[in-house]
């Protein structure tokens, strides 16, 4: 089930968009390695590890729709700029229990 990339952002604030907005995704991955190219990956923050570094092995994987803290240079890309990635996280919960995965 593909869902167009501004009803994902419903109650998420936005801090600018970098891209087509209009563009269509199957799911919302934030592990690089489990990320397709209908998917959109969220660049999260972690204590030990941050998920930005993973954005070029997400895009080499097909990936066109990104959730960042810093935006990247990347060619035919949308990323969706947002404060505090994995503050996002709960706003998508009803989006993961409709059909969709979050992992």
């Amino acid at each position: 089930m593909m869902k167009r990339i501004t009803d994902i952002l419903a109650n998420v604030p936005v801090r600018e968009v970098w891209g087509d907005i209009d563009r269509m995704v199957a799911g919302l991955q934030y592990d690089s390695r489990r990320v397709g190219a209908n998917e959109a990956f969220i660049a999260i923050r972690g204590f030990r590890v941050d998920g930005h570094r993973f954005i070029g092995e997400a895009y080499r994987r097909g990936c066109r729709v990104f959730f960042v803290e810093e935006p990247q240079s990347l060619k035919e890309a949308t990323q969706i700029v947002l404060s505090d990635t994995r503050r996002a996280l709960p706003c998508w919960q009803k989006i993961s229990t409709t059909g969709w995965s979050t992992t």
